[in-house]
């Protein structure tokens, strides 16, 4: 339920920018304001989404993951939801995102908090999922009592 209001506060607020814009340089210029914004914005997401993927695919190739790259394209795809959000809040939330420093400091973070929170290790079956933190482990035997023979 709070992120419904959050969302709604956004709008407000968003709705409250455009019309302050809209009575300084008038209704059109304020729509084709953000129509350029837009416009601009996915032409520059789809040239740095192209080059995105190209980092993405060059350390496949080595045989590394490359989960940085792929956390940078999920905030590109973000960013192209805020672009086409008609408001200049968003646009400049969105235009943020599209600065590569930022943006690759923003998906380091992620990837951190990421793993901090949760490690995963396979083992030669598939394995399951371990904690990163380690907790006392108690050795013993175990029976299924559930299970009919």
């Amino acid at each position: 339920m709070p992120l419904i209001f959050v969302l709604l506060l956004a709008f407000i607020i968003e709705l409250i920018v455009l019309i302050k814009v809209g009575a300084l340089i008038g209704a059109i210029n304020t729509v084709l304001l953000v129509f350029l914004t837009a416009t601009i914005g996915i032409a520059i997401i789809f040239r740095q989404g192209f080059t995105v993927l190209q980092r993405a695919q060059v350390l496949s190739q080595e045989g590394k993951v490359p989960a940085l790259e792929l956390v940078e394209a999920l905030l590109l795809l973000v960013a192209a939801v805020l672009l086409f959000t008609p408001g200049f809040i968003s646009d400049f939330m969105g235009f943020m995102l599209l600065v590569p420093p930022l943006r690759a400091h923003l998906a380091k973070t992620t990837i951190g908090k990421a793993i901090a929170r949760k490690t995963y290790f396979r083992g030669p079956a598939g394995g399951g999922n371990r904690s990163s933190q380690r907790g006392q482990i108690i050795e013993g035997e175990y029976t299924d009592l559930e299970k009919k023979e």
